[in-house]
């Protein structure tokens, strides 16, 4: 106690690690007080994340090294978008070489549509796997036109990650917020 760093139960459960409110902000980053020891898994809850400018690719993006460089390409992840009404499921396809897009590649969550991208990202890697990751999310575009959408995948290398960070491909985070939990063996 006292020493400013996290002190982790030891009985089982959900904690919350930190939360990172976004101002016009680049990126949510999320490193030292979210990778901790004795961590099953993190889960990422996102809350009304807003872009700067319509139809942008809401990014998750992992790091080796706490931060200093990011990992923007290798991800092998596909999702799967429904369009409110229409009862649809239309698959976006599955990408290799692109880093995880959390959105319909085309019809990303809008400026003016009264709530950004909502959801949740579970995070899991174990000792000498590959980072994989699972991903659920409502958002409207500008037309307004509401998307669900659910996908996952993993990244190539079987490093440590020790940052993520969610940011949207050409502009900001305007607002929203971006929560996370360790879940305990």
């Amino acid at each position: 106690a006292g020493s400013g760093a996290w002190e982790i139960p030891q009985a089982p459960g959900v904690i919350l690690l930190e939360t990172v409110t976004a101002a016009n902000s680049a990126n949510i980053t999320f490193s030292t007080d979210t990778f901790i020891a004795g961590l099953n898994h993190i889960e990422f809850a996102i809350s009304g994340l807003m872009p700067g400018s319509a139809n942008d690719n809401l990014f998750f993006e992992i790091s080796y090294d706490g931060g200093a460089s990011w990992q923007t390409a290798n991800y092998s992840n596909a999702n799967q978008v429904t369009v409110a009404g229409s009862g649809l499921i239309v698959p976006t396809g599955y990408n290799v070489t692109s880093a995880g897009i959390l959105n319909h590649t085309s019809n990303g969550p809008g400026t003016g549509s009264g709530f950004g991208w909502n959801g949740k990202v579970s995070f899991f890697q174990l000792t000498g796997q590959r980072p994989c990751f699972f991903f659920n999310g409502v958002y409207y575009t500008n037309s307004p036109v509401m998307f669900t959408v659910t996908g996952g995948g993993a990244h190539s290398a079987s490093t440590a990650v020790n940052a993520v960070r969610f940011r949207y491909g050409s502009s900001v985070c305007v607002s929203g917020e971006v929560s996370s939990f360790g879940f305990m063996k």
